[in-house]
């Protein structure tokens, strides 16, 4: 049961910034694009507690925001699945590592999942932003990523387990 509250509650948070993402912040436009917010959120649950999210709450959330957000339908939902799947194939790598390690594994998995997302654009010859515009989001979205690790650890008290604790939470969540 505390487990469905859990991702109620991550669900809940992730329409949270999806909708600040969809809130005007001011009369002329921003010269910087936005981290993605939800990529960095999602990378930080699954990356702490892999079973909170799963596969399908994943492809949910992908779609709700490209059909919001205009985007192609389905194309940056499958960006972010290959992405989050790749950190979940990680975890039993970087668990018990200091966070600069995770850190720069969750920052290869966004660039590849940008890059995989800008080459389709590019291939389909879809209109699109210039490709300064996607390093300077990838590089917001690296930096605020430590700023929605510690609202994870803080709101919503999921912080990494050591491996050591691993068996212990999986049965005490079953």
């Amino acid at each position: 049961m505390k487990k469905w509250l859990q991702r109620i509650a991550i669900a809940v948070a992730t329409l949270a910034l999806l909708a600040f993402a969809l809130t005007p912040t001011g009369q002329a436009p921003s010269r910087y694009p936005p981290p993605d917010a939800i990529f960095c959120f999602l990378a930080a649950i699954v990356v702490r507690r892999p079973t909170l999210m799963p596969t399908y709450m994943v492809v949910g959330i992908g779609l709700l925001c490209d059909i919001v957000l205009f985007r192609p339908i389905g194309l940056w939902t499958l960006a972010l699945l290959g992405a989050t799947e790749f950190l979940r194939g990680k975890i039993e790598n970087i668990r018990g590592l200091p966070f600069i390690f995770e850190w720069m594994v969750v920052s290869a998995a966004f660039l590849g999942a940008l890059a995989a997302y800008f080459a389709v654009l590019t291939i389909f010859l879809t209109q699109q932003s210039e490709l300064g515009l996607f390093l300077m989001h990838y590089l917001a979205t690296v930096i605020a990523y430590p700023v929605f690790v510690g609202a994870a650890n803080v709101v919503f008290r999921v912080r990494k387990l050591h491996p050591s604790e691993e068996g212990r939470h999986a049965e005490s969540h079953n």
